[in-house]
């Protein structure tokens, strides 16, 4: 799939990243992930955006619907990341967002703890934090119903979605990683 992206008017990206995801109506963030290859361009040096087409072009994005965290080049000149990958960055993302955002509204002191365990206002932040965590130890299972998950349809200006935008760029940050791999083949 061969994307042109339009920075601004004087200026169009040429993505030839080839973007496989799995054909499966339960995968959560399907619609959403595509925008990652594109977020790679726009959120990390869109400056140098000729190397970027250079260094992403015949590479595939490859997306699993494993259920392990996984994040790497291939042998083949590809990038594999699991689906698994995409939902814990995305949790930790909304996590210390919300606590962050809770912190910096002035709800408790500068300097104070943060008591996750009695503040009702975090409890969807600490129960993403510890289901990212029992995931990245192996104990694997899906996002708990009744809290939020990436699949989730989010207002543009909600915090969610802001959460939603940080994950792409954050995303983007691991596979820009794993393109350095291929650029460079393991020589450095």
């Amino acid at each position: 799939m061969e994307k042109q992206l339009n920075l601004n008017k004087d200026r169009k990206i040429n993505l030839r990243m080839n973007i496989e995801i799995p054909n499966n109506d339960n995968f959560p963030s399907a619609t959403w992930i595509k925008n990652v290859a594109e977020t790679i361009v726009f959120a990390l040096v869109p400056e140098n955006h000729q190397e970027i087409e250079k260094i992403t072009e015949n590479v595939t994005l490859k997306i699993t619907d494993s259920e392990e965290f996984r994040c790497e080049a291939l042998s083949f000149g590809g990038l594999l990341i699991s689906r698994k990958a995409i939902e814990i960055i995305w949790a930790f993302c909304y996590g210390y967002f919300t606590i962050y955002i809770h912190k910096l509204s002035g709800t408790d002191s500068i300097g104070q703890y943060v008591d996750l365990a009695s503040n009702p206002k975090l409890l969807k932040s600490r129960k993403l934090l510890t289901w990212a965590l029992n995931n990245l130890q192996g104990n694997v299972s899906e996002i708990p119903k009744e809290l939020p998950s990436i699949a989730d349809n989010w207002e543009i200006d909600s915090k969610e979605h802001a959460i939603s935008d940080l994950t792409q760029c954050v995303l983007a940050f691991f596979l820009f990683h794993e393109l350095a791999h291929l650029k460079f083949q393991g020589t450095y």
